[in-house]
């Protein structure tokens, strides 16, 4: 029996269920919340293959959008 690829994943960020398309890790709203050099961390070390680089920059993403939420609108 064939496994299906998914072409998508969901975003990284905590109860967000949007897809994105690899090699990103977050929906644009979440990736634009992001400090600009951790998203330049995550970038670069995906882009290098620096896989231990790059979950330690995906978690301290994920940890900085734990608690920099923004306020949902109503």
């Amino acid at each position: 029996m064939l496994r299906k690829n998914s072409a998508s994943r969901r975003c990284l960020a905590s109860h967000c269920a949007k897809l994105v398309q690899p090699p990103a890790v977050f929906c644009h709203n979440h990736w634009d919340q992001l400090p600009e050099a951790l998203g330049e961390a995550i970038q670069r070390a995906t882009l290098w293959g620096k896989h231990a680089e790059a979950v330690a920059a995906v978690t301290e993403a994920i940890r900085h959008l734990d608690t920099h939420k923004t306020p949902r609108r109503p």
